[in-house]
């Protein structure tokens, strides 16, 4: 039960009691009540509740011991259905705001107030009403005893207290005069009923889980850390003499996982432990421990201490109590917290003076470190490789929060603010570690249409998504993460960890290998060669297993490497599978390694197929290699070649045609430094063009392999 709804209860249970003194309480508060109850419990318990009114009027029960039903009650009816907002409803309606003192203590109160402040009493609550005699249960006595055998009817299974009345019997053959009424709660579970530490799971103390897929364990196994040993002889001198040991630290840092480790490192497994959540009534514990067995060994687990701490000391006596009694308090406490109620003169820091403590941080050592890198369990590797500037903890933490709250973003709603993440974790996937700007992502996703063509970004990224998306989770990271370069973010590493081992996650395409190895080269990221290895890698994979598109990606990235043997392969795989893009091997051959004999026949193989596209090209080309052959003969004596030759140059160079190819001709825009030059049939054009005016007049030019082109046919 979380500490909110067990506020919530309590307060319900105050607000039930206190209405119970109106007199419209059977029209109005009881209705209302009966009907929220009965959402969760489907049980009408207006009966009861007029009982219990009835015993509060009657003086047999205080108001106070009614809200502590209650309050349970209304705890169980949260576990079975979703009433919060009924009941907060409830508290509204019927909340009283017209007291000024409380009628037991007369001490003053604030408007609104439930219960005093001072004696706990629930303000407004009927009082006991007159009565000369309390109502009573009679007790039969069979005649034939001979000693004394009181068999009273039997209470009400609801009633947490005893009532008995001996006016009517006999004892010893004598009548009874008077009445004995016993007042109580019933007392809590006896020590050696509690569980053992063997029966207990890590998770159900409060460790966080981490992401988990299939059929992996919610929990990795324990790294040991630098504090252990420390907290290890603390851990076992208080199961010996008992104590208060405080495992303390940022949030975030292990502390449950820690103290945990420790506590099952130390005690046995028949050891007895009392798990306290967040607001359990503590005052029952020295009841619990009273006629235990005093050869076991009991511990109280605190997780989150704050949270069980009060202005009134309550439990820092409890804690000085149950020290004093032999029993071993373990607790976890952000060190802030612990700082807030450790120092001062009040019950709480003198309480806590007397703790033991270990404190604990988010930054692992190198000796940790090393530990975990060695571990079997690959979600605990990935922290050491993903993490960046998070502390191990804090990316085992964050991970599950990020993952899901991705994975719900992909509904309407939230598309491109789920988009940015995506193609920040993809790129993270395919080796890019750089931060990626709005024009990446634009680039990616719009231009390239990574993610097919219904898939689009909102331009320019909205200021809510990018908002949305790196706004800190735990008060440890967004979704992600800032760039090392202004204006850039990158996603965060606990997605990219999770996305790798994501059974769920769709193969990445050939198509989207390209365009993240593009976009490297385009951008100009340090990480640009990896990634194009990475991607021909990949796509090599997908073009052996027949994917009918990757030859192309494969010839686009040999070519952009430089690896001449790879790119004839690919480009001749591509002209094998269709000839009518075989134009493709043959732009290659010319453009990148200058052998136009060679590219020609790819060309006019393309043409002769019915492909159009390289019709033009290949033109100007058959018309460049004329005037070569026709010089060729010219100089070889040939008077037909020589007549013919300077009549062709002549008409070639002729100011009007010139000035109609550069009319019609797409313009051959200078290509960036990076990509580089690409395979294009403007290109291929000029090329003719500078060997028919004499610029070209050696067919083997200069090529610089590294740079990649921008553009190719895909």
């Amino acid at each position: 039960m979380s500490g909110v709804l067990d506020e919530l209860a309590g307060a319900a249970a105050g607000v039930l009691v206190s209405s119970m003194g109106d007199e419209d309480w059977a029209e109005r508060a009881k209705p209302a009540f009966v009907r929220v109850y009965a959402m969760a419990m489907k049980q009408d318990v207006g009966p009861l509740l007029e009982e219990h009114r009835s015993e509060v009027r009657g003086g047999r029960l205080s108001a106070t011991d009614v809200a502590d039903i209650w309050r349970g009650k209304i705890r169980e009816a949260f576990k079975q259905a979703v009433i919060a907002a009924e009941i907060d409803r409830f508290i509204k309606d019927f909340r009283q705001s017209n007291l000024h003192s409380c009628r037991s203590c007369a001490a003053q109160v604030e408007p609104y107030d439930i219960y005093c402040g001072e004696c706990g009493d629930v303000l407004g609550a009927p009082g006991p009403a007159p009565a000369t005699a309390p109502v009573s249960i009679p007790v039969s006595i069979s005649p034939e005893s001979r000693s004394a055998q009181l068999v009273p009817d039997p209470l009400p299974a609801q009633y947490a207290q005893d009532h008995v009345d001996f006016r009517e019997a006999r004892f010893n053959n004598a009548p009874v005069i008077g009445v004995q009424n016993i007042y109580g709660t019933t007392g809590p579970a006896p020590a050696d009923g509690w569980p053992l530490l063997g029966e207990l799971r890590r998770r159900a103390q409060g460790i966080r889980p981490v992401s988990s897929f299939g059929d992996e364990p919610t929990l990795p196994p324990y790294i040991a850390r630098s504090r252990d040993a420390d907290l290890d002889r603390l851990v076992a001198h208080g199961l010996r003499e008992g104590g208060l040991v405080v495992v303390t630290g940022e949030p975030l840092a292990g502390k449950t996982a820690t103290a945990w480790a420790a506590l099952e490192r130390n005690a046995g497994e028949h050891t007895r432990l009392f798990h306290a959540h967040a607001g359990a009534d503590l005052r029952e514990l020295p009841a619990a421990l009273r006629g235990r067995d005093p050869s076991g060994t009991y511990v109280v687990w605190l997780d989150d201490l704050e949270s069980h701490l009060d202005e009134r000391g309550l439990v820092a006596g409890l804690l000085a109590q149950l020290a004093h009694e032999g029993v071993l308090v373990l607790a976890t406490m952000r060190g802030a917290a612990y700082e807030a109620h450790r120092f001062g003169d009040h019950p709480t820091a003198r309480a806590l003076r007397g703790a033991r403590t270990v404190d604990l941080t988010c930054e692992w050592s190198e000796a940790e470190l090393a530990r975990l890198a060695k571990s079997d369990d690959p979600r605990l590797v990935d922290a050491v490789r993903w993490r960046g500037e998070l502390g191990v903890t804090q990316f085992l933490s964050v991970g599950p929060e990020l993952w899901e709250e991705w994975r719900l973003a992909s509904r309407p709603g939230r598309g491109s603010g789920h988009l940015l993440v995506r193609a920040a974790i993809d790129a993270a996937r395919c080796g890019v570690t750089s931060g990626l700007s709005a024009g990446a992502w634009e680039f990616l996703i719009n231009e390239r249409r990574m993610y097919g063509s219904g898939t689009t970004l909102d331009v320019p990224v909205s200021p809510d998504d990018l908002e949305w998306a790196s706004r800190p989770r735990l008060g440890v990271a967004g979704l992600l993460v800032p760039g090392a370069e202004e204006g850039t973010w990158r996603a965060c590493g606990t997605l990219v960890a999770d996305a790798i081992r994501c059974p769920d996650l769709p193969l990445f395409t050939p198509h989207l290998w390209g365009s993240m190895a593009w976009m490297a080269g385009k951008y100009d990221l340090p990480e640009r060669a990896e990634v194009s290895r990475a991607a021909r890698e990949a796509v090599r994979v997908e073009a052996e297993a027949g994917d009918s598109s990757a030859p192309v990606i494969l010839g686009v990235l040999s070519t952009w490497a430089g690896d001449d043997p790879e790119a004839r392969h690919w480009w001749g795989r591509v002209a094998e599978e269709d000839e009518r893009e075989a134009y493709m091997l043959g732009r290659y051959l010319l453009l990148e390694q200058g052998e136009l004999a060679e590219a020609l026949p790819h060309i006019q193989r393309a043409a002769e197929a019915g492909n159009p596209e390289p019709a033009q090209e290949l033109g100007f080309l058959l018309l460049a290699r004329a005037q070569q052959w026709l010089a060729v003969a010219a100089a070889n004596g040939n008077a037909s070649a020589a007549e013919v030759l300077p009549v062709l140059t002549a008409t070639l160079r002729d100011e009007n045609l010139q000035a109609a190819l550069a009319r019609h001709r797409a313009p051959d825009a200078t290509p960036p430094a990076i990509p580089g030059p690409p395979l294009s049939s403007e290109r291929t054009i000029a090329f003719a063009l500078d060997m028919i005016l004499g610029r070209r007049p050696d067919l083997t030019h200069a090529v610089n392999a590294a740079t990649p082109p921008d553009t190719v046919k895909e």
